[in-house]
């Protein structure tokens, strides 16, 4: 034997052919014939292949229809569920959608509820104002009469409204503070 031969006898040769995924073994140097065969098969479907199932069909009777009625009812179950699935997240999006308008109209109406709440508190400054005024001008016309202890009172009517009003501003305030606490 000469070194290629030595070579050749320790190296068989493999030929894949493309179409079908097979390998032959070319034997060298007068050697017996054996063969290696390598089958691959790809499904991307849920069914079997006819001739499995007719090799199944050989071998039980019945179990191909058997094996078919499986297949289908268990893409029947999956479908099923999908829409069952699809189903609760229409009823999820839906209960989403008018909780959200539920909050959308909350925030509306705690808006206009602070609206009202400034106006109703600018128009009591400005009656507080008006009837400040007022009184100041009561007291200046009873000093001007000489009336000194009936405008020493409208004076003292006047502060003692401003105290009640600022204690009570200062009362709201600590109990928001509080709250927020």
């Amino acid at each position: 034997m000469t070194q290629d031969n030595q070579h050749e006898a320790d190296n068989p040769v493999v030929i894949a052919q493309e179409d079908s995924i097979k390998a032959d073994y070319i034997p060298t140097n007068n050697q017996p014939s054996t063969g290696i065969m390598v089958t691959s098969t790809s499904m991307e479907t849920p069914f079997l292949p006819p001739q499995f199932l007719n090799e199944y069909e050989k071998t039980v009777p019945g179990s191909a229809k058997e094996i078919f009625d499986m297949i289908v009812k268990q893409q029947e179950f999956n479908m099923n569920i999908k829409n069952q699935e699809m189903d609760l997240n229409r009823q999820n999006l839906e209960r989403i959608k008018v909780i959200d308008n539920a909050n959308i109209k909350e925030q509306e109406a705690s808006a206009l509820v602070r609206e009202k709440e400034i106006q109703i508190k600018s128009r009591g400054q400005i009656f507080a104002l008006i009837m400040g005024l007022v009184l100041l001008a009561v007291a200046c016309y009873f000093a001007w009469l000489g009336h000194l202890k009936l405008a020493g009172l409208t004076i003292g009517i006047i502060v003692a409204v401003m105290t009640i009003l600022f204690l009570q501003q200062r009362h709201n305030q600590n109990s928001v503070d509080s709250k927020a606490e």
